[in-house]
């Protein structure tokens, strides 16, 4: 990204481990969501979607393994994504990823903005990127959606 010339602004708060569904930890507590401090910001990219949201930054990058840059951009109503696996190299992650999470590990865009979703999974993705037709127009009718219900683990978010 900076050689892209993107300026760095800050590290943002993540959760104990870098793995939970909000932002809360021992040193710098918890990160609110900047709509509402009563809501979540989620996790565990949470800090980066509330900056991003509170409009500290237009652009960001955050890792996911089970939703920690989908549920933050859910939680703040930015967008994130998912690239395909081996698009965006791992180099340089921390705690770097080991056996079966280098296959679920992810890197990925940020944005306050759709539009700048393609550019930066170029800059960040690189040759690998050219791959992907981020430029080719989308069939809607064509996808397909998947959801799960009944996860132990992560609390029931009910309608307003």
């Amino acid at each position: 990204m900076q050689a892209a010339g993107a300026i760095l602004l800050a590290i943002t708060n993540v959760p104990e481990a870098c793995y939970w569904v909000e932002t809360s930890n021992g040193i710098y507590g918890k990160t609110s969501n900047p709509y509402d401090s009563r809501r979540t910001s989620g996790g565990s990219s949470g800090g980066e979607g509330a900056l991003i949201t509170a409009a500290g930054s237009v652009i960001g990058i955050g890792t996911d393994i089970a939703g920690s840059i989908r549920v933050p951009s859910f939680m703040n109503g930015i967008f994130g994504l998912i690239p395909t696996p081996g698009v965006v190299p791992l180099e340089g992650s921390l705690p770097f990823p080991v056996g079966y999470q280098t296959k679920m590990m992810r890197i990925g865009p940020m944005c306050r903005y759709i539009q700048d979703i393609p550019l930066m999974l170029e800059i960040l993705g690189g040759e690998k990127a050219a791959d992907l037709r981020l430029k080719t127009a989308v069939d809607f009718k064509k996808i397909r959606v998947f959801y799960m219900e009944g996860l132990e683990y992560v609390p029931s978010i009910h309608s307003l």
